[in-house]
């Protein structure tokens, strides 16, 4: 079969150029442009869309079997080229569209690898029989600037028993309206176009064309999602997060980690579902380790094992998901990608707003990036949150995450402001996931760390340590635990708790002297100094007897848990220590008042204010990763630079999270423990 692969030209020469470089053999039809191209077919004035490609059409008819009719803004791969051909030789199809990033469903990749019959296609790059032509005629030269012309021809197609198809196996990228915009205004073309579409189709097919395309072409037909493959991924690279175990799940998954330190993480148990670790060497080894873990994040399919799957669902690393969420991320998927809202924000440029202090922005151009948008993309435009992403590995995803990689390298690493962005570019509209990111029933956030977490501190994390185990009695039980561990070590008879309320942790610390504050009395719990923590250090410190342990778990707020650490320090002897709670806050909905509140900006305090502290934090699973941290007089541990209103706004506290809270495992923290009594015992001998 003889097909002529034609590329309508008009003053688009370098895509023109890269077109022709991609598809061997193509003749350019240049409609009065001065560029020159060899071979080409050379009209002295422009048309238009449709009556170019008419007289293109007509000038080769009887000299070729089927045409090509590209647009020169498209992308195709050599493969598809020679497959779309090749299924031409053929002969079993009169009219068919390679797959692609089309507006109109049926014209994307649905997965399924093969031809599929469709109702209607987009004249962006179809092949088209010369039988048709002789059927049915040329293109309708009253939809001249192109809307409206493929639901008329398709119309007319079907109506003689012409069967439209679209391959799945052979794709490419159509670059969007890059042809036009070259052409002139985009805003003004559409306008004219579609005001042109509205009377032509009226003329033709009545006032109610739009529901005769609606029912008879199906152009709102969605694909249909394959569930022959899933898969679940995360990255991790750097050392960033732990691999969190998966629970058995409802509906069938393979789980993969793509990481570059495999030696550091642990496998799942028995009773979950095994991730598979894969070790990888890309992308380039100085870019930095959240980069190198983005990359793998947008472009699953760089990874051979991955690439084989229909449904890939992607999950941050600091999230622990539950037996449904297989099932649920399937529900959620209508068409080939979903993401969440933003839980908090709905604009991209409010995003800027909550970001614009934020230190690891500072050498990034957010602002530049936003005040670049705002020239086409309107304020109000959403959100999205991508901790979760469920796709299908189609041709139009893989362009729209190209999209999405080019605008990270170019602007900034903080992928939300440009996820929607290039969604709307590419006139992709995600499906919504129900529910909330920071809260829901199908996952929840742990926070990152560069160590193995521990869920409990065990029975045997210190000598002669004896308390039970803690998985059934909750969080206070674990907190509770760990401090009886730390009054053993060191043998304190003395214990202070700020922030008594139901007693839940108090009742559990095993000290010859235990003391509490609170100005109120919670079910029935009296404490022992019924009065605000700040009434109870107006006394002179030289009346406060000196505490071993000292607790703060009363206002989380930063400026009175900032007033009770520097009181506390006032207090404290000098082998004692001061234990924070809710220090380590795994998301942004965990500093509401109902949760840690603003207690870790305290810690940021006092790292910037007190010399001669040294600060441990045990992030705590079964206290939902809030965390307690350690603080002993000695030699100071942690250094941060600037100031320490740089790092309240939570995002920058999440990104410095591991400099500033000094996480440590239960079983580093007993070592260190054991140091400390090793010198401690020095010191006593001396």
């Amino acid at each position: 079969m003889k097909i002529a692969k034609l590329i309508l030209h008009f003053n688009t020469p370098e895509l023109t150029a890269n077109l022709s470089k991609m598809v061997p053999g193509s003749i350019v039809v240049n409609n009065g442009s001065e560029d020159i191209f060899p071979g080409e077919i050379k009209f002295k004035d422009n048309l238009g869309f449709v009556k170019n490609w008419n007289r293109a059409i007509k000038s080769l008819i009887n000299s070729y079997d089927a045409f090509w009719l590209m647009n020169s803004d498209i992308e195709i791969s050599e493969s598809s080229v020679q497959r779309i051909l090749t299924i031409m030789e053929s002969g079993m199809y009169t009219m068919i569209t390679p797959s692609y990033n089309c507006w109109m469903h049926q014209c994307r990749n649905s997965g399924t690898g093969t031809v599929r019959e469709v109702d209607c296609m987009e004249f962006t790059a179809p092949i088209i029989h010369r039988d048709v032509f002789e059927k049915i005629g040329f293109f309708d030269e009253r939809f001249n600037l192109g809307s409206g012309v493929d639901f008329d021809f398709c119309l007319r197609a079907k109506q003689a028993g012409i069967k439209l198809y679209c391959d799945d196996g052979s794709n490419f990228l159509h670059l969007i309206h890059k042809s036009i915009i070259n052409a002139g205004d985009l805003k003004e073309y559409s306008y004219r176009a579609n005001i042109e579409m509205n009377r032509g189709m009226t003329q033709k097919h009545g006032a109610s064309w739009r529901k005769i395309i609606s029912n008879k072409l199906n152009i709102n037909k969605k694909t249909q999602i394959s569930m022959k493959k899933i898969v679940v991924y995360t990255t991790i690279f750097g050392g960033y997060d732990r691999l969190l175990p998966v629970p058995k799940q409802t509906h069938q998954a393979d789980f993969i980690c793509i990481t570059d330190r495999p030696q550091e993480l642990v496998n799942t148990d028995q009773d979950s579902e095994q991730w598979k670790i894969i070790q990888v060497n890309q992308p380039r080894k100085d870019l930095h380790p959240r980069m190198r873990a983005k990359w793998y994040k947008i472009f699953p399919w760089e990874n051979e094992e991955i690439r084989a799957y229909d449904v890939i669902i992607f999950i941050d690393g600091s999230i622990q998901i539950s037996a449904e969420f297989v099932a649920f991320c399937l529900e959620s998927l209508k068409s080939d990608i979903a993401v969440f809202s933003h839980p908090e924000r709905k604009c991209i440029y409010d995003e800027v707003k909550a970001s614009e202090n934020m230190i690891k922005y500072q050498d990034e151009q957010i602002h530049e990036q936003a005040e670049y948008y705002r020239k086409f993309h309107p304020s109000g435009s959403g959100l999205y949150a991508a901790g979760v992403i469920i796709r299908k590995p189609t041709e139009r995803i893989k362009a729209l995450m190209m999209s999405w990689w080019h605008e990270i390298i170019k602007f900034s690493w903080q992928d939300q402001l440009s996820l929607p962005v290039v969604c709307r570019v590419h006139r992709i509209t995600p499906d919504i996931i129900p529910g909330n990111l920071y809260d829901n029933k199908y996952f929840k956030l742990i926070h990152h760390a560069n160590k193995e977490d521990q869920k409990l501190l065990k029975n045997n994390s210190s000598p002669g340590h004896s308390d039970t185990n803690t998985t059934a009695d909750g969080p206070a039980t674990a907190r509770a635990s760990l401090m009886n561990s730390i009054i053993e070590f060191f043998n304190y008879k003395s214990y202070l708790e700020i922030g008594l309320r139901d007693g839940s942790t108090f009742d559990k610390i095993n000290c010859q002297t235990k003391e509490s504050i609170d100005p109120a009395i919670t079910n029935g719990h009296i404490p022992t100094y019924q009065l605000a923590s700040d009434k109870f250090f107006e006394r002179e410190t030289e009346q406060f007897p000196k505490y071993e342990m000292i607790f703060i778990d009363g206002d989380h707020k930063h400026a009175q848990v900032i007033k009770d650490l520097q009181n506390s320090l006032s207090i404290i002897s000098d082998n004692g220590c001061i234990i924070m709670h809710d220090t380590n806050p795994p998301n942004e909905r965990f500093t509401h008042p109902d949760r840690c509140d603003t207690a870790y900006m305290a810690l940021i305090d006092a790292i910037f204010a007190v010399d001669g502290i040294e600060i441990y934090t045990i992030p705590m699973e079964s206290d939902e990763a809030n965390g307690i941290t350690v603080i002993f007089k000695g030699k100071k541990n942690i250094k941060l630079k600037g100031k320490p209103e740089d790092y309240y706004p939570f995002p920058e506290f999440d990104l410095n999270r591991v400099i500033i809270t000094n996480p440590v495992s239960v079983e580093e923290f007993s070592e260190i423990l054991r140091k400390k009594t090793v010198k401690q015992s020095k010191k006593i001998r001396k």
